[in-house]
């Protein structure tokens, strides 16, 4: 399997895009709002993704080292040209172009783990309620076995450290 380059996967992904960007503009300038013309671009740039992956990358239900990097760059070729083309279409404020980059960002930090050469499984982690919890718990019962004397309350100690 060849491995791509950053430059072919890019100049490929806009040139495609750029087609399409040109011939929505044609027939909806006037007519279409931004952001179904964002969302149309988002959506021809999923699917030239998609279409892509599908043409080029062998044994996906498989992978090894190739396919991994081929699909990370693939997806992160796909994020630069639709971050464009969603700036040509509706010109980026500085709040919505930072909530896009998280919105980006997770599903791209994922695919190692969904394309990994092992098998791996998600894990729900303890939150931080029950974290602080065991803590508050043993804190007490760390506390009840010290030998304090009586002009300082116990729950006080406990009060200061985690102010209850």
């Amino acid at each position: 399997m060849k491995l791509y380059t950053k430059s072919e996967l890019l100049n490929q992904l806009r040139t495609e895009s750029e087609k399409a960007y040109q011939n929505l503009i044609n027939k909806n300038s006037a007519k279409s709002s931004h952001k179904s013309n964002a969302q149309f671009m988002n959506n021809f740039i999923t699917k030239q993704r998609n279409k892509f992956i599908t043409n080029n990358i062998d044994n996906i239900d498989n992978p090894d080292d190739t396919v991994l990097n081929n699909l990370m760059l693939i997806y992160y070729v796909s994020y630069i040209v639709m971050l464009e083309y969603r700036h040509k279409c509706w010109p980026y404020e500085y709040m919505a172009f930072s909530r896009r980059i998280g919105e980006l960002w997770e599903p791209f930090c994922k695919l190692p783990f969904q394309y990994s050469k092992k098998d791996l499984e998600e894990y729900k982690p303890k939150t931080f309620a029950y974290v602080k919890n065991e803590i508050n718990e043993n804190f007490l019962e760390y506390i009840d076995k010290l030998n304090i004397s009586e002009d300082v309350e116990k729950s006080n100690i406990y009060d200061t450290a985690f102010d209850k």
